[in-house]
């Protein structure tokens, strides 16, 4: 009885612990979470969140929101144009824009694979723009082939929360 009981217990807590370990930060302007294995930094506007392997980097600048807002359109408009610019190094011949949508924020953003093959370089990129509530974030992840954060990067930006306006 006392064994059962133990294992029991164990179960419970075992059970009630979260599959994804989260980390709650104030930086640059931002409230945010990360998850287990990844590390933020903070250098001038930039805010870099790391994965502890440096296998995977998002860097993310808080932009200024125009009192008036930003429409959707703008935003794709925008990486249409940054993108085509990268698609001359990448891998892809066209440039594939993914509808960004994650309560609170929606955006674009695309992915592009370089077509060298450097050593210690990362060689593939997810660059994108997402807006929320008076909130307007662009963000470049970079990551090896052994990688595939982006769920969990995404994650993390979903959680983002302004604790001080910036002026534009």
């Amino acid at each position: 009885m006392k064994i059962t009981f133990s294992f029991v217990l164990v179960f419970l807590l075992v059970g009630a612990i979260p599959l994804h370990a989260e980390r709650h930060h104030h930086m640059a302007g931002l409230q945010f979470k990360t998850l287990e294995g990844w590390a933020p930094t903070v250098e001038g506007p930039t805010l870099t969140i790391q994965k502890d392997s440096k296998d995977a980097l998002v860097m993310v600048n808080r932009l200024p929101f125009p009192k008036k807002g930003v429409a959707l359109f703008k935003i794709k408009k925008h990486l249409e144009k940054t993108g085509k610019r990268f698609l001359v190094r990448a891998v892809e011949s066209e440039l594939n824009l993914q509808f960004f949508d994650r309560d609170p924020f929606k955006g674009y953003y695309f992915q592009l694979t370089d077509q060298t093959d450097k050593p210690g370089e990362y060689k593939n990129m997810v660059q994108g723009v997402i807006k929320g509530d008076h909130l307007l974030i662009g963000f470049t992840l970079l990551f090896h082939d052994s990688e595939k954060p982006t769920e969990d990067v995404f994650e993390m930006l979903s959680s983002f929360v302004p604790t001080k306006n910036i002026p534009i």
